[in-house]
């Protein structure tokens, strides 16, 4: 009579393991799904981070080009001025 205790006992001890284990293992895919999307967002923030650096370096770049030109403009202008006024007083 104290055996067949014994076994339900110990069989109920076992699906209670099982039983933690499944969890274990539940929680184990939940804890791998929610890090994955985490890495997703974070992929997705740095990407857009870097279309964002991209479009500012084009940008600054593409103002630092138009800067470029009107000083060469303008010492073309002067170069200019500075000949026409040389070369009609002389």
């Amino acid at each position: 009579m104290f055996s067949g205790m014994a076994s339900y006992s110990e069989s109920s001890s076992d699906d209670d393991e099982d039983d933690m284990a499944w969890e274990l293992a539940r929680a184990i895919l939940k804890f791998g799904e929610i890090h994955g999307r985490i890495e997703n967002s974070e992929q997705r923030r740095r990407i857009e981070l870097e279309k964002q650096r991209m479009e500012f370096t084009k940008e600054v770049e593409f103002e630092r080009l138009n800067m470029f030109v009107d000083a060469q403009l303008e010492l073309t202008k002067k170069s200019f001025k500075r000949d026409k006024s040389t070369s009609s007083s002389g």
